[in-house]
């Protein structure tokens, strides 16, 4: 699966004032890296991205050093697998580094509650953040950890299709995210221009699951699946706006590609990218699958999950992504340190720096109006998800493994119509005991 630390494909941001971003000059560490008297040793642990994410790391530790000359830092990287438990023992027994690396879920958010990890406000102004990676990053009101980047799941569509279907998506009442509606009815209009409308690729399990966790989100929002994470009494996955959710699932499942349950791995990409299929819902590192596998000439566009009428009007906007951030550990000897080093991160020259050289789509308001190509589609999904009120996370990363393996296991059976929506529910619930 691509979605953990995902490495997006060959892109180049053009952009504006990258040199200053990643300027050595005096005047540019001033103004990014802070001019405040700081000294202390601190440990940073962080899982490696890829090579060019690392090397801005050490970059960057190198210019805030220099900076201030009293501080050390200590970049140590490991394997996320390994990682998970050591940091979880580090936290239990209070070792845990000064900065250290953790996505943002109930786990996490139960230890900043604990006392384990540090409130940033004091450093770091929340209004920095876009709404969707301010929202999970903060615990009781309070800015728990610094967001790094944004994973945003997006459905990509072909334009060369939608056209020979008659589809035009500057015609829907959003361009950049339809009705439910407006949705189905593009999906008819493409079946009956003989096109395949959605490549999913289930049997990986996964893939047609996004609709099912889009759809819930859309009709109930966030809170009835953060509860029933949470085991809290009376909720269930069996509620209300999950029943619906895998109603609605089955009127999208028919203009999903034939077989979609039995094709998986990198085949599922290629229903796009080979245009078998003119629509496919996916996170960034599709740009990556496109860029190497399709063919020159290639169009393609994105939008958000459609709006469901009648759903949760705060939710109509979410977006389903993944977001990995940073946190100060509350046992750190240095936290003024620690604040400095991250409030630098959130600079904007310091940002546009580390997503052009990392790739990533930023978490910090307005890094794409730096931008100078603006059709750049990380530039334009940078834009888009400026927009989203919440990320809600793919649920088979944020659910322990007992559940999240029964939903998957089940996936198949839902989307065919051979376990209903209650059914499928149930199983989560029963796990969860």
């Amino acid at each position: 699966m691509k979605r953990t630390r995902f490495l997006i494909g060959a892109i180049a941001l053009a952009v504006t004032a990258v040199g200053a971003g990643m300027a050595s000059g005096a005047g540019d560490r001033q103004s990014s890296l802070g001019t405040a008297q700081l000294s202390g040793h601190i440990t940073m642990w962080d899982i490696p991205e890829s090579d060019g994410y690392v090397a801005w790391w050490k970059g960057y530790i190198k210019r805030f050093e220099s900076a201030h000359s009293g501080v050390s830092v200590d970049l140590q990287d490991f394997q996320s697998e390994p990682y998970k438990a050591k940091i979880q023992s580090a936290l239990v027994a209070g070792t845990a580094p000064d900065i250290f690396y953790a996505i943002p879920g109930p786990q996490y958010q139960t230890a900043f509650r604990e006392g384990k990890a540090a409130a940033l406000n004091q450093w770091i102004k929340p209004s920095v953040f876009t709404p969707a990676t301010r929202s999970a990053c903060t615990v009781d009101g309070k800015l728990a950890c610094v967001p790094l980047y944004l994973a945003p799941s997006y459905i990509y569509y072909n334009k060369a299709l939608f056209a020979k279907a008659g589809v035009s998506t500057a015609k829907w009442h959003n361009p950049t995210q339809p009705t439910w509606q407006e949705f189905l009815a593009a999906c008819t209009a493409l079946k009956n221009a003989g096109i395949a409308p959605i490549g999913v690729g289930n049997a990986d399990k996964w893939p047609g699951l996004f609709f099912y966790w889009a759809l819930q989100n859309r009709i109930g929002g966030v809170t009835p699946f953060d509860n029933a994470l949470r085991g809290r009494k009376g909720a269930t996955f069996a509620g209300p706006s999950f029943v619906k959710a895998g109603q609605m699932l089955q009127q999208v499942v028919p203009f999903f590609e034939s077989g979609y349950n039995g094709i998986g791995g990198d085949q599922k990409y290629d229903l796009f990218t080979q245009s078998h299929a003119a629509m496919i819902f996916m996170g960034p590192w599709m740009v990556g699958d496109i860029q190497s596998g399709a063919p020159k000439g290639f169009s393609y566009g994105f939008f958000n999950f459609p709006s469901v009428p009648g759903g949760n009007p705060a939710s109509q906007k979410d977006i389903m992504a993944g977001v990995d951030a940073l946190w100060i550990s509350a046992k750190s000897s240095h936290k003024d340190v620690a604040g400095a080093f991250l409030k630098g991160f959130t600079q904007p020259k310091t940002q546009l720096a580390f997503d052009l050289q990392s790739q990533s789509i930023s978490s910090v308001n307005g890094v794409a109006e730096r931008a100078t190509n603006k059709k750049n589609p990380i530039v334009q999904m940078t834009k888009l998800a400026e927009s989203a009120t919440h990320a809600f996370p793919w649920w088979d990363s944020a659910l322990p493994p007992k559940i999240a393996n029964v939903m998957l296991n089940n996936s198949q059976a839902l989307l065919a119509g051979k376990m209903s929506p209650q059914a499928f529910g149930k199983a989560m619930d029963k796990a969860a005991r």
